[in-house]
């Protein structure tokens, strides 16, 4: 079994060397065993006497769609604003909450009021220090309240009117 399996690899290797071989001898041309040396091959090209046109060079190229296979028009326009059908849109962010500071109480323990915190209805009465879901009053000043987030820290500051 042995001696099948060396005969068969010699025999596939005499095969290979002699195609290499062939090959070889045909890439490099034919041996001449004289001393002379052969005759210089001269070849002529037929170049056409009329040229073309460019512009119409570029149309028949582009009629003829070079970069499909086909060489056919796709089956479907493009259109970059459609996007590809059939893909998933990525998930959208929840949108940011907005709070806004309605008003601060001033005294001996200062309050904001403050709207737009989520889960909560209307305006909030906050002193620092104290949470409204996952946000946090961190301090409170005469015209500002700093509330921190899960990601986010506010400066929120009085809206002035003006007289």
């Amino acid at each position: 079994m042995r001696g099948d399996l060396l005969l068969r690899s010699a025999l596939v290797l005499v095969t290979l060397a002699g195609a290499c071989w062939a090959a070889f001898a045909q890439v490099r041309g034919p041996v001449y065993t004289s001393q002379s040396e052969p005759a210089p091959i001269t070849a002529t090209i037929a170049v056409p006497s009329v040229r073309a046109n460019r512009d119409s060079l570029a149309a028949f190229t582009a009629s003829r769609n070079p970069f499909r296979a086909d060489r056919r028009s796709a089956s479907m326009p493009f259109d970059p604003a459609a996007g590809i059908p059939g893909a998933v849109a990525a998930p959208s962010r929840p949108a940011r909450p907005t709070p806004v500071l309605a008003g601060i109480l001033l005294g001996d323990i200062p309050s904001a009021l403050i709207d737009g915190i989520p889960g909560s209805e209307g305006t909030r009465l906050l002193r620092a220090g104290e949470n409204a879901g996952p946000y946090r009053v961190r301090s409170i000043g005469n015209d500002m309240v700093v509330l921190q987030g899960p990601d986010t820290t506010w400066t929120l500051r009085l809206r002035r009117t003006f007289q």
